[in-house]
């Protein structure tokens, strides 16, 4: 009896699904649109990782900020995010309504990490901000004071200072510095011109108006006071705190200074880092921006990229075959043709 060709053939298709139903998946090549959807989805969220973490750590944020308006944060919303969910929806919407559910899990993939993308971003961003990105912004926007003498100088002749140079053998009295605790330790010490070794007197203006400040940076008792550059023979600037949240513990310290030392303090204080370049210590703010976004930018280009990966071996081991059973089927179409014949 002679072979059926058709029947072996097809016997030989059938067997190597049965067998081995992972050979088809094996031999089954990447096709164009599959690499097009792992390139979309290992570009796309680092984009908007870094776009979201430049709007709330830079400029944009600041302007919203200053002009007590929302509004350029929502023209950032409108631009880039508004478009993208219209996108992600439009492409889900077509995927089902071609009848194909199976490539939503692209779409629901790419919209996840998205998601991930935008809160990541502007978690980071708002950090950064608070942080340092707004007191550089702040201290770059008020004035700069240089020569001036805090024993004669009203603190509120300078209020809008950002940069503050003081007179020659001006110092830092860090034998009178106090400290105030609430969860973190505020520590202060008064600006004065006069010598370590002569007595500390009140100043001409009547009262202590301009003090070096940090937070933790000296004990529960305000001894060994290192904020700043207080070590420094050469520091002889500050720049301003600015931090809002803050000011209001660096205040209550001042207060408890002049009931600890019996020493009048003024009205308007001015609170300062003591520095010896203020510039360079604003600076230095910005850059430490740049440092944290370049590194956050690395640190989830590489979590996503592992997740797309894994995502992409699993999706492609997953998805069976086109072809997979077709020869069967024909095998048993061409089963009923013969059938019928007799």
């Amino acid at each position: 009896m002679q072979a059926d060709p058709f029947r072996a053939r097809g016997t030989a298709y059938g067997a190597i699904h049965k067998d081995n139903p992972n050979d088809a998946r094996k031999n089954k090549p990447l096709t164009a649109k599959f690499v097009l959807l792992v390139l979309l989805c290992l570009i796309v969220p680092p984009l908007v990782f870094v776009g979201c973490f430049c709007a709330n750590a830079y400029t944009l944020h600041y302007r919203a900020d200053a002009a007590q308006s929302q509004m350029d944060g929502m023209v950032f919303f409108a631009t880039t995010t508004v478009p993208a969910l219209v996108f992600m929806i439009v492409f889900v919407g077509l995927m089902i309504a071609a009848g194909n559910h199976r490539p939503v899990k692209w779409p629901f993939l790419l919209l996840s990490l998205f998601a991930v993308a935008w809160g990541a971003g502007t978690y980071t961003g708002l950090y950064n901000y608070n942080a340092y990105s707004r007191d550089y912004y702040l201290n770059h926007d008020m004035a700069t004071y240089p020569a001036v003498n805090p024993d004669r100088a009203s603190a509120g002749a300078y209020f809008d200072a950002g940069f503050t140079s003081f007179t020659f053998g001006s110092r830092v009295a860090t034998e009178r510095a106090i400290a105030l605790q609430n969860h973190h330790t505020y520590c202060i010490a008064p600006i004065v011109s006069t010598p370590r070794e002569a007595p500390i007197v009140t100043p001409a203006t009547g009262a202590f108006e301009w003090f070096a400040a940090g937070i933790d940076c000296c004990t529960p008792q305000g001894t060994n006071f290192t904020c700043g550059e207080v070590g420094n023979f050469h520091a002889r600037s500050g720049v301003r705190w600015v931090k809002q949240e803050v000011f209001p513990f660096l205040k209550l310290a001042s207060q408890e200074w002049g009931a600890h030392f019996n020493m009048p303090v003024g009205v308007r204080v001015i609170f300062l880092t003591w520095v010896q370049d203020p510039w360079y210590a604003v600076e230095a703010l910005s850059w430490q921006v740049e440092v944290n976004r370049t590194t956050y930018t690395y640190m989830f280009a590489m979590l996503n990229t592992a997740v797309v990966l894994a995502a992409a071996w699993y999706f492609w081991k997953m998805e069976p075959p086109a072809y997979q059973w077709t020869p069967k089927m024909d095998l048993e179409a061409h089963d009923k043709r013969t059938t019928s014949s007799i």
